[in-house]
């Protein structure tokens, strides 16, 4: 249970600065690998080489953690609470939370796998175990609503400034294609799914990032209502929803 709670307590770093290359953050004893990762590739009959440091505790400089954590409080407070109710058993919304949770620890075993696919097929499952889907139409209808809630996307419009595909194309394509590859449809290693996965992170991580605020908030609410349907109902009502502007993850 501590092991799973620094964890979560890790997200709120990957959600506050993800340019910070905190996506390979993680308690020592659960990855461990080379100190450097090397490269060698080859392309039109010339080859490149390449190499990243990847050993733990890099430095940051000083003063940079307190300042990422005094300009994201509210988050870290958020997701400080969430964890707290988790690591104690001692929940306000249990259903609500517990979904938070896992969607969170989802998004961070996404970031880091090394395997494109299988980083795709698990932030999707980090959206589908956050909305507690339970099948592909459910799953569909709010990852719909989510993002109408949070980006103010209705079906038709498009998904990112640009983009050909709509709203209503994305999300039947996310299900669609995590279906294929957790049921053996398509093959995990030599599939090349039409998204971008860097698009993809940044997608869940604002999506679990404004339900970690949301619903802070919506426990402050009186009378409030521990179902995902609720939540999303009263989240449709909030004059505050639809400020985040997505990322492009296709």
């Amino acid at each position: 249970m501590g092991e799973l709670s620094v964890d979560l307590a890790i997200v709120a770093l990957q959600l506050a600065a993800p340019s910070f290359d905190t996506r390979s953050m993680s308690r020592l004893d659960s990855r461990r690998g080379t100190t450097e990762k090397r490269l060698i590739s080859e392309a039109e009959g010339f080859f490149r080489a390449s190499w990243t440091k990847k050993e733990p505790g890099l430095a940051i400089g000083p003063g940079t953690l307190a300042d990422i954590l005094r300009q994201t409080r509210p988050l870290v407070n958020a997701v400080g609470n969430v964890v707290q109710s988790f690591s104690t058993g001692v929940y306000r919304l249990p259903k609500l939370e517990r979904a938070w949770c896992d969607g969170a620890y989802w998004l961070h075993e996404a970031l880091s796998e090394p395997i494109d696919n299988i980083a795709i097929a698990k932030l999707e499952t980090a959206l589908e175990v956050l909305l507690g889907s339970e099948n592909g139409a459910g799953s569909n209808r709010r990852l719909l609503e989510i993002l109408q809630c949070f980006f103010k996307l209705q079906p038709g419009d498009p998904i990112s400034l640009g983009s050909t595909l709509t709203t209503k194309q994305f999300a039947a394509n996310l299900v669609r294609d995590r279906s294929r590859i957790l049921h053996g449809t398509w093959s995990t290693l030599n599939t090349r799914l039409g998204r971008s996965r860097d698009g993809m992170e940044g997608f869940v991580i604002t999506v679990i990032r404004r339900a970690a605020l949301e619903l802070e908030s919506y426990c402050q609410e009186p009378l409030r209502a521990d179902d995902m349907d609720a939540f999303i109902e009263w989240l449709m009502q909030r004059p505050s929803v639809g400020l985040d502007v997505p990322s492009n993850p296709v």
